[in-house]
């Protein structure tokens, strides 16, 4: 929260609802839980000295339409558009084009049609 977010605002890009996370994280307790998601969603490697590494998580088996932006700093795209190599069932890969990281902000219109014509086949 040091100088007016300043670290938080460079590591975010002023991407997304920026104003209103400010707020919300300015409340007690919630930078801390915020941040806490990102630390139980990454998956801890073995340590050098493990037998053998875990087994890879199983392959998702139903349709998946995978979603992408060109603006996003953070996701990058070999990372989506490579993810067909987990999924065993239907996938389908789309590229928006002018949204950021937060594509439901930016482009709501563009990224509902887009799943409800996935949901509909």
């Amino acid at each position: 929260m040091r100088d007016d977010w300043k670290l938080f605002k460079e590591w975010t890009r002023r991407q997304g609802d920026h104003d209103r996370h400010l707020t919300e994280l300015a409340r007690p307790g919630a930078l801390t839980a915020g941040l806490n998601w990102y630390r139980a969603n990454v998956r801890p490697q073995p340590p050098p000295s493990h037998p053998s590494p875990a087994p890879p998580p199983a392959k998702i088996t139903c349709p998946v339409l995978a979603l992408w932006s060109d603006g996003d700093p953070f996701l990058t795209e070999p990372y989506v558009s490579k993810s067909y190599e987990r999924i065993s069932g239907p996938w389908t890969y789309m590229k928006l084009e002018g949204a950021g990281h937060w594509m439901t902000l930016d482009q709501p219109d563009v990224e509902n049609r887009l799943l409800l014509d996935s949901l509909a086949r």
